[in-house]
Parts: C-alpha cells; structure tokens; sequence
C-alpha cells in the first residue's frame, strides 16, 4: 500500500506528535539534563552545546530544502528550532544536497543519543527507561510521519524510516 504524503499536517496529527513524539523527546531531555548535570555542570554545558550545534546543522544543511520550511515541523528529535532558525538566519540559503552533510547531520544525532548515557550507564533502570524511550520516541516518529513527509526520500530520517518500514 503506498503511502500519501502530505502538504499540509493536519490537527490530528499535531496532537498525535505532540503527545507522542514530542513527549517521549522532552521526557528524554530531561534524563539527559538531570543526568549530565548531577555528573557535573560541564556534562551538562557540552549537552546543550551538542543540541545546539545539531540544530544548527539541521538548520543550515536540511530545513532549508523542507517543504515545511517555516510551518509545523514533524521533524525527528523536534526540530522545530531547527526550522525556525532555517527561515531566521539561512532565508536565502538554497538547498544542495551532499553526501558528507547527511554523515555530518547523522553523526551528530548519533553522538546526541549516546552521549548523556555515559552518566547513567551504571543506573539499570535508567539506561533501560532511556533505551525504551528512544525506541518509542524514533518508531513513533519512523512509522507515522517520516512515511508522509515530503521532504522523505531527502531526509536522513526519512531515509531511515523507508529502509525499516520498506515505504
């Protein structure tokens, strides 16, 4: 069955993302937070700086060619910064597709994932409430919008999403 994509989200699937991606996504952060800066401030410093170079990043190198570029962002992590800062600071920046920005965007959001786990891995039940959330966070957002976004075949989520879910 093919999948329509779709111009434009609609309230459903606004709520559906916000009490579902998005959720998962803030109840992540604040694991990573509480976690980075219990080990100390600078865990908790290089944190932040890490989602901020990610954004910026995603923002320079992918927001700029979305179809959603400046409106509701279904994006992966809740990139939703990363739009906003697409339109603000890149506005004339075209879209040129590259190899080494999708590694670099990849890299990054791997390093984002695995980093605060180092200051709980010797927390079981942390690591494991972690662990689970990621999953849900990434299949909840592969499975219901990646498949529809336009921006899919692009978008190194989207990518990821059509090779697990073969769309």
């Amino acid at each position: 069955m093919k999948i329509k994509t779709v111009s434009k989200w609609s309230d459903n699937d606004k709520f559906l993302y916000f009490f579902t991606v998005l959720l998962t996504w803030v109840l992540l952060t604040i694991i990573s937070i509480i976690y980075s800066y219990k080990y100390s401030i600078f865990a908790l410093i290089g944190y932040i700086l890490l989602y901020f170079i990610l954004v910026f990043f995603q923002a320079k190198d992918w927001c700029i060619g979305c179809p959603y570029r400046g409106k509701f962002c279904p994006g992966i992590l809740c990139m939703g910064l990363a739009n906003i800062m697409s339109t603000w600071f890149f506005k004339n920046k075209k879209f040129k597709y590259s190899k080494k920005k999708e590694h670099i965007v990849s890299i990054l959001t791997g390093i984002y994932f695995v980093y605060p786990v180092f200051f709980f891995y010797n927390n079981i039940f942390i690591l494991v409430s972690y662990a689970l959330l990621l999953i849900i966070h990434l299949m909840l957002q592969w499975k219901f919008f990646c498949p529809r976004c336009k921006f899919n075949k692009i978008c190194p989520g989207g990518k990821v999403s059509t090779k697990i879910f073969k769309k």
